[in-house]
Order: structure tokens, then C-alpha cells, then sequence
């Protein structure tokens, strides 16, 4: 007996996206049917449950951000996904590469590794180590080392030492903030802050493809003193051909499938930023014309996920 096609694996309720992607599927003789990964038990032997009803596994798997970006212990996420990998079903994107590109510290030095040009990179896990960076490189982004959509995101600067009581390269102030955010992620990605002119590329990767190419200007926002994020506003931007190679050789550094790459255009060239080893928005960029491709971002991954299953 065939084995089911595709479970697209999500959390919560469908998305837009999820449910597209389905259907998306579905139009081309793929079985689909979108997962809530809460609700999904596992055993061996591939002797798995959805919602208390036994279940067989699928070919293969779509894993949406929203299994990884809300995961509790992201160690026992990734372990469970190896294990439906060793049950069998292919990952889009694999467990591995997911782990590596998730992890802003590892991604940075698998980008690294290929030649790709990053900011200096380093695992912060005390003050110490945040002084550190300062003190080296004068001004800083922390971020989450498993964050996402710039949650939790400082940008410090170097200040003169205003207190005996902190790390040298540390005002008073910025250890609070630095400690809390410590407190919370454990661990921090620090990064040397890159100077560039206009808003970062968002350079979408498809199966070794260059499938859409924007600008993205963050809308923040900020009420009763409290600055958050509204999304981004995405214009198009010419995917020359150094940054459609920069973009693809970071994906297949990382081996995903499908991506999306942050890029700078510093004044010394194309810094990629991160690696996102999923893509989001489609819908939009699709709707607005915001891709190079024939039918649209989702149709195209529809297409390379339907090959991938049947492989």
C-alpha cells in the first residue's frame, strides 16, 4: 500500500500559507493534509498518533517555521524530527539543516565555511562575553541565538564605562538589558553591526533557484512607549547576478531546499546576514508581483515539494 503523501506540519490553527500549500499540493495528484505538530505522538517503529487515532506516516513532510520558532525545548523538536526521518519520511526542510540554519552562531559559521562574506559572529553567554564584543567591534547587534523576526533584537553601541560594578565594555544600562536578555535566551548571537545605505534583500531560494528578489523596510512601530514590529514593507530590487549567486550558495552551504537569505549591501560588498530556513509571505509577494517567477513563490515550491516527495 502506498504510503500517505505529504502532512504539512504547523502549529496552532492553518495558515494562509499552510492551507495554499495544501491545496497547491493536492492540484498536483499529491495527498496533503495540514498537522498540528502538538497533536502528533510518536513511537517507534513509525507507530505514530494524530489527535489519539493511530496514523501512518507519510512520504514526506513540509515543516512550517511555527514547529521550530515556537518550540519550547528545541532539542526534543529536532530529535523527533530525526525521528520520523528514520521512519521514513523525507523533511522539507531536513532536521539537520533546519538545526544548523535556526541557529544564528552555527549558520554564520557554515555561511562562513563556504566563503560567504558575514559579520563576525560569536556565542555570547554572560556579560563578560557581551563586553567582549563591544569592546572589539564598538557597536553590536544581540539577538536570540534561535530567534526570529527581530523578537528581542538590541542594537548596542559602546559607552564609557559609567559604573565599577560592571564588565569593562558594559554601562549600566546596557548589563541590565544584556542580563535580562540573557536571563530569558541563555545564550545570545552577537554580531558586529554592518553599515549599509538602504534596506537589507530578502532573497527567496528555491531548489537552487533564485525565485524572488525585495527590499525590506521593517515597520516599527511604537505606542505608549513601547517599540514593536509591524511587518515589513517589500519593494522590488534587481537580483544581480552576484547576489543571486551569494543567496544560492549560502542555501546550498546550509542544504535547504528552500530558503530565504538576508543580504546587506555593505559599501565592502554582499554580507548575508542569516539564512531563514523556510519562506513566508508568499501569498503577498505572489498577489503584489514581488517574484521572478512564472506562476508565483507558492506555486513554485508547490512544484519542487511534489517532486522531492515522489523522489
Amino acid at each position: 500500500m502506498a504510503r500517505p503523501g505529504v502532512w504539512v506540519l504547523d502549529r496552532f490553527a492553518p495558515g494562509a500559507e499552510e492551507l495554499h500549500l495544501a491545496e497547491l499540493l493536492t492540484a498536483r495528484g499529491v495527498a496533503s493534509r495540514w498537522l498540528n505538530w502538538d497533536e502528533l505522538s510518536f513511537g517507534i517503529g513509525g507507530q505514530w498518533w494524530y489527535r489519539g487515532a493511530p496514523v501512518a506516516p507519510p512520504a514526506a513532510a513540509v515543516v512550517r517555521s511555527r514547529v521550530f520558532t515556537r518550540a519550547t525545548d528545541l532539542a526534543v523538536l529536532l530529535d523527533s524530527l530525526r525521528l520520523m526521518e528514520g521512519a521514513g519520511v523525507r523533511l522539507i526542510n531536513s532536521a539537520d539543516a533546519i538545526a544548523a540554519a535556526h541557529n544564528k552562531v552555527r549558520g554564520a559559521d557554515v555561511l562562513a565555511a563556504a566563503g560567504l562574506d558575514v559579520p563576525p559572529t560569536r556565542l555570547v553567554r554572560t556579560i563578560e562575553e557581551a563586553g567582549r564584543c563591544l569592546l572589539d567591534w564598538s557597536e553590536v547587534v544581540f539577538k536570540p541565538l534561535t530567534g526570529h523576526a527581530t523578537i528581542g533584537l538590541a542594537r548596542l553601541s559602546l559607552e564609557p564605562r559609567d559604573t565599577e560594578d560592571t564588565p569593562p565594555g558594559v554601562s549600566m544600562y546596557q548589563e541590565m538589558q544584556l542580563w535580562h536578555m540573557l536571563r530569558h535566551h541563555s545564550a545570545l548571537c552577537a554580531q558586529e553591526y554592518v553599515a549599509h545605505p538602504g534596506p537589507e534583500l530578502r532573497v527567496v531560494v528555491v531548489d537552487g533557484d533564485v525565485v524572488a528578489c525585495n527590499r525590506r523596510t521593517l515597520r516599527i512601530t511604537d505606542t505608549t512607549g513601547d517599540r514593536g514590529l509591524g511587518g515589513a514593507q517589500m519593494t522590488p530590487a534587481e537580483c544581480t547576478p552576484g547576489i543571486a549567486r551569494v543567496a544560492t550558495t549560502a542555501v546550498a552551504a546550509l542544504r535547504l531546499s528552500h530558503a530565504a537569505v538576508d543580504i546587506l549591501e555593505a559599501p565592502r560588498g554582499l554580507v548575508v546576514v542569516e539564512v531563514n530556513p523556510m519562506i513566508s509571505r508568499w501569498i503577498e509577494m505572489d498577489r503584489l508581483g514581488l517574484h521572478s517567477t512564472e506562476h508565483g513563490v507558492g506555486p513554485r515550491l508547490a512544484d519542487a515539494v511534489a517532486a522531492q516527495a515522489s523522489a
